[in-house]
């Protein structure tokens, strides 16, 4: 059992019942928050309005990806991040962006 859980994002339960946890502070908690914060827009989540992102739909290609970054670092300064970007081959104006997140010292 994690000393002080919290659950893991996004949330599901295991075959057997249980809901995934993490370990508070550890790289996954941190992984867990960005997560949540990439997830939303700003002022989708009505009890915390400042959480979440500038949403993203009407974005030029490419995404300024440092902007999207700075934005999640400000809400979650835990977090290192490096943005990658990628594009759709069929459709130029999709485009995937992977966050990878660490932890200074981790």
């Amino acid at each position: 059992m994690k000393e002080l859980p919290h659950f893991a994002a996004p949330f599901h339960f295991g075959a057997d019942g249980s809901v995934d946890i993490v370990e508070q502070d550890s790289v996954e908690h941190v992984a867990t928050c960005v997560f949540n914060i990439a997830s939303c827009t700003v002022g989708q989540v009505p009890m915390l309005p400042d959480l979440g992102i500038s949403d993203l739909t009407a974005s030029t290609v490419p995404v300024r990806t440092e902007r999207l970054v700075a934005e999640i670092a400000e809400q979650e300064p835990r977090a290192q991040l490096v943005a990658t970007e990628s594009g759709s081959q069929l459709d130029v104006t999709l485009r995937t962006i992977q966050l990878n997140v660490s932890t200074q010292g981790r």
